[in-house]
């Protein structure tokens, strides 16, 4: 399943740059939901919902600037595999603007316990 999500993910990034689709502005994250945008404040392109990734897409590897979690904290890694430089953002939380590491610099995410 995990492979067919993350060839879903590329397959839909190719066709919105096909398409030449911006990006769509984000709302809030729901309860079952967070949030990462490739620009602050959750604008421009959003990537959300329950999975975690090892690995990103070369759309989405190193491209977040904002985050917003829901009611789960999530850990993010500058390197695939859970590596490198390591972030955590508490439940509930909003970072509109991310400074380095973790700008334009996260490669893999989780939840605590996971």
């Amino acid at each position: 399943m995990q492979t067919f999500r993350k060839a879903l993910i590329g397959a839909t990034a190719s066709l919105a740059l096909a398409a030449g689709i911006v990006g769509t502005t984000a709302g809030s994250a729901s309860a079952n939901e967070w949030k990462l945008c490739s620009g602050q404040y959750l604008q421009f392109e959003c990537w959300s919902g329950p999975d975690r990734q090892s690995g990103l897409s070369w759309y989405w590897d190193e491209a977040f600037s904002s985050i917003e979690t829901n009611g789960t904290a999530m850990e993010v890694w500058t390197k695939p595999g859970f590596k490198g430089d390591y972030g955590y953002f508490a439940p509930w939380g909003y970072w509109p603007t991310l400074t380095y590491p973790y700008e334009n610099n996260i490669s893999s995410f989780s939840y605590p316990g996971v």
